[in-house]
């Protein structure tokens, strides 16, 4: 035969090959039913820690120290805007404006043959 295998030693070739492509199937198996389990599990836990942190805030814990305890960060609060925003905003929102036509009451009144 070619190779120098017997044709016995070929059928063991094959039959092992074809145990290792069953196992390697089994394997996957318990994997997906694994990652199943654990995104059901994490699914879960998720809601539990969003009610826990719905609960904590909903009392007014704000406390740093408290909230430490259960891993949380307080909300922190926006600062006042700097001028240079306040000026991009005013810009950005004006733009957006002329870009969709947008107009103010006074402004369509001011307009002939247009309902508005």
């Amino acid at each position: 035969m070619a190779l120098g295998l017997s044709a016995q030693e070929v059928i063991a070739r094959f039959e092992e090959h074809l145990a290792a492509i069953d196992e390697v199937e089994q394997a996957e198996a318990l994997r997906a039913k694994a990652v199943a389990r654990e995104r059901e599990l994490d699914a879960e836990t998720h809601r539990i820690f969003v009610a826990m942190e719905r609960f904590l805030r909903s009392r007014g814990e704000n406390d740093h120290e408290v909230l430490a305890e259960f891993g949380l960060v307080p909300h922190k609060r926006p600062g006042p805007k700097t001028a240079l925003a306040k000026k991009t905003m005013a810009e950005k929102a004006r733009a957006t404006r002329a870009a969709r036509g947008t107009l103010g009451k006074k402004q369509r009144r001011k307009m002939k043959g247009r309902r508005g």
